[in-house]
């Protein structure tokens, strides 16, 4: 069932109450039926803090899977193609449905348990405790991971005691909310998609050079866009993010999903030692251990193209399949810094991109583009093995066939367009029999 809460701005200043009455591991038990998702998405729309119900996508749940309707993808011309098209785009990658579901306003039926909040101030704080504790929160854009930056409220505070704050503009229930929900969170899973412009922001603003990125005409559309605020402030959440770390001191798994929203290959313009220094510099430097924070941190990016790879903006890729785990990589010693001594380490997983791609053409016509990253020729094993005389190729075997014709200097892309040539002349040549 999806359900949305809205974030009201009054708290009704009632202390005492029966329900209080009987020991804490009752309550418990009563909250159990009160956590209306066991995954809920935070995010911000028209300055308010938002949660969400998490509609959890089946492994292959997803736009482009051929358990959907085909659709023509030279044409985007009638409702269905539209909705694809759209949820191609959507900047919350894999959770593409809960975006849509909160964009068409199917999750109006706020959720029961802001009245449960609202009841008096020792629910509204033993429940929001409650809650975090049992949930993994989603973030899904720059915005709203702002939410995590430690500032100081009134500047009474000490650094060190800095409580979590956003925006003036943001009411004061929203900060209540984070102060009970955050310190208590144990699962925080972050998912982006964001435009090529804001990963080139990054890599310059890790040399000092900030440069704003511009507006991604596909997703600013959306209320849920990354490229919604000031672009500095967007670029500043995601470098400043491992500050936050030591005030989520019961947090026990971060995972961390990106991608970006154009054709092209992560590879050729992501530069991912620049993307993830914040989080390397933290983990290196003896962060976790010396806030004593037992965090298992996990990374998933695409997989890299070995055309476009190089070892000062990626991290190794071993050339094995999707699913292979790629242990303190990000931790291993790649510079003058020494590498942290301590036990905590991050993992990192690479996956196939998507391939299916909404884009707008020069004209402005929304239209569909297959474009595969790496593997590239993926149709190939497909196509073979389809003719039913050749063995079938899987995408990891593909793999290690590009890579070693990349390694040799073997143009396969010319090869299989010479292949397919081939195939055509012989079908006009048996029609004129």
């Amino acid at each position: 069932m999806r359900t949305m809460a809205i974030i009201q701005t009054s708290v009704d200043p009632q202390l005492e109450s029966s329900f209080f009455v009987p020991p804490v591991e009752i309550r418990d038990a009563i909250y159990v039926y009160l956590v209306p998702e066991r995954r809920i998405h935070l995010f911000l729309r028209n300055q308010r803090l938002q949660l969400s119900g998490c509609d959890q996508p089946d492994k292959d749940d997803t736009p482009y899977h051929p358990k959907y309707p085909q659709f023509d993808p030279r044409t985007c011309q009638n409702s269905d193609d539209h909705v694809y098209w759209r949820r191609l785009q959507s900047p919350w990658g894999p959770h593409w449905r809960c975006e849509e579901s909160v964009n068409d306003g199917a999750a109006e039926s706020y959720l029961f348990a802001t009245d449960v909040l609202l009841t008096c101030k020792r629910m509204f704080a033993e429940f929001a405790g409650y809650m975090a504790s049992k949930i993994a929160l989603h973030i899904n854009d720059l915005d709203a991971l702002k939410v995590f930056l430690p500032i100081p409220r009134s500047g009474s505070l000490p650094e060190s005691e800095s409580a979590f704050d956003l925006q003036s503009c943001i009411p004061t229930y929203s900060f209540t909310l984070l102060d009970h929900l955050l310190p208590n969170l144990t699962v925080l899973e972050i998912t982006m998609k964001l435009p090529v412009s804001v990963y080139t922001a990054i890599e310059h603003a890790s040399t000092c050079k900030i440069t704003p990125p511009s507006s991604n005409p596909a997703s600013s559309s959306t209320p849920t866009s990354a490229a919604s605020t000031d672009p500095e402030s967007l670029i500043s959440a995601w470098t400043n993010f491992p500050r936050s770390l030591p005030h989520l001191s019961k947090l026990r798994q971060l995972k961390i999903w990106l991608d970006h929203d154009e054709t092209c290959s992560w590879t050729q313009v992501v530069n991912e030692r620049a993307l993830l220094s914040p989080l390397e510099g933290f983990v290196r430097g003896g962060g976790l251990e010396k806030h004593a924070l037992d965090i298992d941190i996990s990374v998933d990016l695409p997989k890299l193209h070995p055309k476009w790879w190089s070892d000062d903006r990626h991290f190794a890729d071993m050339g094995v399949g999707a699913g292979a785990k790629l242990e303190a990589d990000i931790v291993v010693n790649t510079g003058p810094s020494p590498p942290s001594t301590g036990r905590h380490t991050v993992s990192m997983t690479r996956r196939y991109r998507q391939w299916w791609h909404g884009v707008l053409l020069d004209d402005g016509t929304a239209a569909f583009t297959e474009q595969y990253d790496f593997p590239e020729f993926v149709e190939r094993g497909e196509y073979l093995a389809a003719c039913g005389d050749y063995p079938e190729i899987s995408r990891e075997q593909e793999e290690v066939d590009e890579r070693n014709a990349l390694k040799t200097g073997y143009d396969i892309l010319a090869d299989w367009k010479d292949f397919l040539d081939y195939l055509d002349r012989s079908v006009c040549s048996m029609g004129t029999l």
